[in-house]
Order: C-alpha cells, then sequence, then structure tokens
C-alpha cells in the first residue's frame, strides 16, 4: 500500500466517524441561536482565511450555473427528507407562488454572500443576520408545533444543499474545478456555516477535499438517498410546488426532467461509481435540458456564455422580475430581503 493509499483510507475513516457522531449527536444539539452575539470580526472562526474566502467567492463567479444546478438538485432531493416537514409547518413552500417567493429570497441572500465584501456593515453581513433571525423563529415555532427545535443535522443538511453536489459531483453539475478551487468553495461554505450558527464540531466542510467529499456522500448514501426512494407524502407537494415556482425566475426548466436528472445524479452516489458525460444519454432521456445543458458546459466558452446569461436572470430577479409578474401578477413577483 503507497503512501496516497494510506492517506486515503485515513480519510475515509476519518469521515466514517465524523458522520457517526453528526448523526448521533447532531441530532440532539440544537442550532446557535444567539443571534445577538454575532456582530464583528471577533466572532470570526481561527480557521478563517480571508484569501481562500474570497477565492471561495470568486468559484461563484466561473461557476455560477454549475453553483445554481447543484443548489437545485439538492433543494429537490431536500424535499423528500423528515426535515422537510418544518417547510410544511410554515406553509411558505407548499404553491408555486409562495415556493417562488421562499426561494427567490434564498437566492437573493445566497447572490449577498458569494458578491458582497465580509466585513461588518456589508450586505453579506446584515444578511446573516437577517437568516439567523428567521432560523430563530422557525426553530421555536418547530420547538411548539412539531416537538423539537431546529437541529445542528438539519443545520448541516441545509450547507450540503449549497455546496454538497458542487464537491461531490461537480462534472455533473457543469463545474470543472482544479483541487485548490474546491478547496477555497469548502472553506468558504466552512466559514458561512460557522456563521449561520453551526458547531465546528458538526461542520462538513473540513480542511480536507477528500474528506469533505466523503463525508457528503456518506449522508447521501445512509440518509437522504433512501428518503429519495421512498418519496414521503410531502415530497410531491413541496417539489412541484418548487419547479413550478421557479419557471419563474427559468422557464424553460421541467419536472419530469429535474428529477430524471437528480436520479441520474443520486444514482451515480449511491453505486459509489463515477459516471462520465458520456454516459448520460444512457442514465437519461436524449433531450433532457439538464444533460444537455451539462454537455455544452465542457467547453470554457459556453460555460462564460451560460453564466453570463444566468446573472443576467438574476439581475431580472432583483429588480424586474418579468416572468414573475406574468405567472404571479406584480404584487407577488417583488421579493426583497
Amino acid at each position: 500500500m503507497n503512501v496516497e493509499e494510506v492517506a486515503e483510507n485515513d480519510q475515509v475513516s476519518s469521515a466514517e466517524k465524523f458522520v457517526e457522531h453528526l448523526i448521533t449527536e447532531g441530532h440532539r444539539c440544537h442550532h446557535d441561536e444567539r443571534t445577538e452575539y454575532f456582530g464583528n470580526h471577533k466572532d470570526l472562526p481561527t480557521f478563517y482565511n480571508e484569501e481562500m474566502f474570497k477565492k471561495g467567492q470568486d468559484f461563484y463567479h466561473k461557476n455560477t450555473v454549475g453553483i445554481f444546478l447543484g443548489c437545485f438538485l439538492a433543494l429537490l432531493s431536500g424535499f423528500a427528507q423528515p426535515f422537510a416537514k418544518v417547510l410544511v409547518m410554515t406553509n411558505k413552500s407548499s404553491t408555486p407562488v409562495t415556493a417562488y417567493k421562499r426561494y427567490a429570497a434564498t437566492i437573493m441572500h445566497m447572490c449577498s454572500w458569494y458578491e458582497s465584501d465580509f466585513q461588518p456593515g456589508s450586505k453579506l453581513w446584515t444578511s446573516i443576520k437577517k437568516v439567523r433571525r428567521m432560523h430563530d423563529t422557525v426553530s421555536e415555532q418547530s420547538k411548539s408545533r412539531l416537538s423539537h427545535p431546529i437541529s445542528q443535522y438539519e443545520m448541516c443538511a441545509a450547507i450540503i444543499g449549497f455546496m454538497g453536489f458542487p464537491v461531490m459531483r461537480n462534472e455533473m453539475v457543469g463545474i470543472f474545478a482544479s483541487r485548490d478551487e474546491l478547496k477555497c468553495f469548502i472553506h468558504f461554505w466552512r466559514v458561512m456555516g460557522y456563521l449561520l450558527g453551526i458547531r465546528d464540531e458538526f461542520n462538513i466542510c473540513r480542511e480536507s477535499v477528500e474528506e469533505t467529499k466523503q463525508i457528503c456522500i456518506l449522508l447521501i448514501q445512509r440518509e437522504m438517498a433512501p428518503n429519495i426512494k421512498k418519496k414521503p407524502d410531502y415530497f410531491g407537494t413541496l417539489s412541484k410546488a418548487f419547479v413550478s415556482g421557479m419557471k419563474a425566475i427559468l422557464p424553460m426548466i421541467s419536472y419530469d426532467h429535474s428529477m430524471e436528472y437528480l436520479k441520474f445524479v443520486v444514482d451515480s452516489i449511491t453505486e459509489s461509481v463515477s459516471l462520465n458525460q458520456a454516459e448520460t444519454p444512457q442514465r437519461t432521456s436524449k433531450w433532457n435540458y439538464l444533460s444537455v445543458t451539462v454537455g455544452i458546459m465542457r467547453f470554457d466558452f459556453a460555460r462564460i456564455i451560460l453564466n453570463q446569461f444566468f446573472k443576467i436572470l438574476l439581475w431580472l430577479l432583483k429588480f424586474s422580475p418579468i416572468f414573475a409578474f406574468y405567472k404571479f401578477g406584480f404584487q407577488n413577483s417583488r421579493v426583497k430581503i
């Protein structure tokens, strides 16, 4: 056994222990509810690296479409999980218009994290405070109505939604990155997870790319994939409302194609293989819009054009949501954070 194999085995063993701890203890520990403590650079974790954080933001600008595709697929898979009952409880994601408002706001918050300077008083800083307050409110409602507040485990599951697929299966969401770029992307989300109230002992974003990737894979295999196959009663309601609501941002998306491509990606994880794009037509319909998009993104010029096109759609969402206006009316089309 060579040095690389030994190191890989160590990473797998470390990931196994981490996931076991997260599953057994993460459910018992509440998310950090001390919103009032968050306010200045003294609150930053010891592992914060400004250069890596900024490179993590640069990674978003280079891979905007791929990152949003990863988030889109992760949200679909998340609707099959037990913690999605919180979404049912709040009743703000069960219809196309409410789903549009909720996830348009989420997109705006996420854009501010990627695009804003990281300092007190910035849009990023203000956004984090607002999100923490929303989490506190929902956690209190969950404690009252579902008998448990938001846990550290559920917060970590939410972080997978933002970075999991780009790390686990980057090429399947149209991201072609170096190891250093992925490391900085993971560092960005490790810091964001900390700021959102995740304890470092439960933070799935680790220093090592391989350990982080393995942690995400194990969580998908053990916790999430079985629920995706079962598809609980609330899954259909939440997922269809979500895709319908997102049509007000990206009109060409399809529910059936989205579910088909999600299955393709999740199967590659549960089967512990890395399916290449040559196999995509065998696993999805020939004209699945996600398969076609990801296939095109293998070419640098196409990826640059698609990134710019998507940023135009994000600009329209913020300042002139014309698709939402025609779908939901003027009053429901404007979303502010």
